[in-house]
Formats: structure tokens, sequence, C-alpha cells
């Protein structure tokens, strides 16, 4: 069965997701940029704005948690992995971009999608293995030049 939004063929799949890739990229982008800036020129103690980012966030989102307690009793351990080590990546990140320039951390940051890529390839099977490859290797030698320059 098709998913929505998808040709028989993939192509418009494809096309929305690349559009939708996009998307996520620009605004991690400007995220990015944002927090380089607040924990640079506005001086906020990355642990405090990690924080609060996370206090924030889970406010923003509550009104849309369902079935809080079924997924607690069913995956307690995936859900403690999660909560505690995205926030603890994302606070790294900020002291990271108060020891560098934001063009050298937003790249390494996001070679995590390389890794994602990758095992979607071997783990879910989603194929385009040489292609991720490849891929990988270009963003790699991106990431090496701009440390190098």
């Amino acid at each position: 069965m098709e998913s929505p939004g998808q040709a028989g063929d993939g192509r418009r799949g494809a096309t929305a997701g690349i559009g939708a890739a996009l998307a996520t990229g620009a605004f991690t982008a400007a995220y990015t940029v944002w927090d380089a800036h607040a924990v640079t020129t506005l001086q906020q103690p990355p642990l405090f704005y990690g924080w609060a980012f996370g206090a924030l966030m889970a406010a923003a989102l509550l009104p849309f948690a369902r079935n809080v307690k079924a997924v607690w009793r069913e995956q307690r351990k995936t859900v403690l992995g999660i909560g505690a080590l995205s926030p603890l990546a994302y606070v790294l990140v900020l002291f990271a971009l108060t020891r560098a320039p934001v063009s050298l951390v937003a790249p390494v940051r996001e070679s995590s999608v390389v890794v994602g890529a990758l095992l979607g390839a071997r783990v879910l099977d989603e194929g385009h293995t040489t292609r991720r490859i490849v891929a990988a290797c270009a963003i790699a030698l991106g990431i090496a030049a701009l440390a190098l320059s």
C-alpha cells in the first residue's frame, strides 16, 4: 500500500521528502546560529540554556502528549535513554559552540545525519548503500576542509 502523497513509482514521495529535508536543514542551521549567538554574544550558560530550552519544549508539547502511561509502561528504558542522551547531546553542542566557531561545530554536529543514513541503509534496509557511503565520504571531506581552513 502506498503512503499518502506518494506516487506509484515513489517520485512524488521522494520529492516531498527532499522538501522536508531541506526545510529541516534550514531550521537546524537557523537555530544553531541562534544557539551560538546565545552562548557567546549573550553569554548564556550552556547548561542553563539547554535546561530552559527543554523546559519550554516540554511545556509547548504537553498538549499533544497522548498515551503517556502506556508508552511509559511499555518502553520505559527507551524513554529514559532518549530522555537522558538527547539533552546531553544538545548541551555538549552548546559547550562546543563556546569553544569553536559555528562554521565548524554545525557541520560536525550534522555528521550524525550521515550515521543515521548509513544505519537506515543497513539496519532498516532502506537501500542505496553505495550512494549513502559516497555522500558520507563527501560530508566527511567537507568537515575536514572546514577544520583545516
